[in-house]
């Protein structure tokens, strides 16, 4: 058999083998689950509205771990979306606060192992206050003068029995 002959065997068969090896390495990759699918652990998505309905971006939405007391915090998208994957399972309290609206709180929300959980959050807007500072002062209190006064109406006095009737 001719040298150049083995050679370009040799080279077919390292050239398909290694096709083959980045094939299978590209299979075994995509078959691994992502963090965002993580069969264990848990996500949480949802959207923030206001009453009317209209979406709430860059809405503040903070999870606390009700055991760990760890946090994660994300923002919610222009359309008002969020999702927060690969969260440890358990009870957490959702904190979401946005600049206009009063702070929602939901004490209780528990993710499951490998589930995704739907929380939509709906805010009502803040009441608006107003501050009023009064800066007039009452009279002060004459401490030097120990009078006493009374006042007596009419018809109390008409009501007074007289001695020369």
């Amino acid at each position: 058999m001719d040298i150049q002959k083995v050679s370009d065997v040799i080279h077919k068969l390292a050239a398909s083998s290694l096709i083959a090896l980045i094939a299978f390495w590209l299979l075994a990759v995509t078959s691994l689950p992502s963090r965002e699918q993580d069969p264990v652990r848990a996500a949480l998505v949802g959207s923030v509205c206001g009453l009317s309905g209209a979406a709430v971006p860059g809405a503040s939405i903070t999870l606390q771990h009700l055991t760990t007391n760890q946090t994660r915090r994300v923002i919610s998208e222009s359309d008002g979306s969020y999702r927060v994957a690969a969260l440890p399972v358990g009870d957490y309290q959702v904190r979401v606060e946005a600049e206009g609206f009063t702070p929602y709180v939901n004490r209780v929300v528990t993710l499951a192992l490998g589930r995704t959980t739907a929380l939509g959050i709906t805010l009502r807007l803040a009441e608006v206050s107003a501050q009023m500072t009064v800066t007039d002062q009452p009279p002060a209190i004459d401490l030097t003068s120990t009078a006493a006064t009374t006042s007596i109406d009419p018809e109390r006095i008409a009501e007074l029995p007289v001695n020369s009737r």
